[in-house]
Formats: C-alpha cells, sequence, structure tokens
C-alpha cells in the first residue's frame, strides 16, 4: 500500500517527470495499491476550485466513483 501525498497526486496526474526514478517505479510497481486521502482529494478539489491550480482533468471528487471496494478500512483513504 503506498498513501500518495497531496504533492504527489498532482505530479502523477499533471507532471510525472518531477518524480524521480526510483518514485516512478513504486508507483508503476504498485499501482493496484495507490491511495489516496479524502483530505489530499479535498485540498486538490480547493485549489482546482480557487484557480491555484490547473489539472489536465477534473478533480478527484468528479473522477472517482466512491464504493465500498474502493474504501481503505480507515474510510479515510481512497484506492485509486
Amino acid at each position: 500500500m503506498i498513501l500518495l501525498d497531496t504533492h504527489a497526486i498532482v505530479w502523477l496526474a499533471s507532471d510525472q517527470d518531477r518524480f524521480t526514478e526510483k518514485g516512478r517505479a513504486l508507483i508503476r510497481d504498485n499501482a493496484g495499491q495507490l491511495y489516496v486521502s479524502v483530505v489530499s482529494a479535498w485540498e486538490i478539489s480547493m485549489l482546482h476550485k480557487r484557480n491555484r491550480l490547473q489539472l489536465p482533468m477534473e478533480p478527484l471528487e468528479k473522477n472517482l466513483k466512491i464504493n465500498s471496494r474502493r474504501r481503505c478500512r480507515s474510510r479515510n483513504l481512497w484506492r485509486l
């Protein structure tokens, strides 16, 4: 399981070259085990809403279909 911080989610969506080679390899090798905190999703949504962050897609809250299978046990994490 890898919990992605807010900046890592932004980089993953918009500028993957900002990751080190090791970081890209970890994400690639654990693609089925990537998680995002609901707080990070909220932060990204607020930055986007206030035009402080431009993304090539809508924020996570509009793209993720959250259901019980995507939620981690803590209920504060979503699996990507």
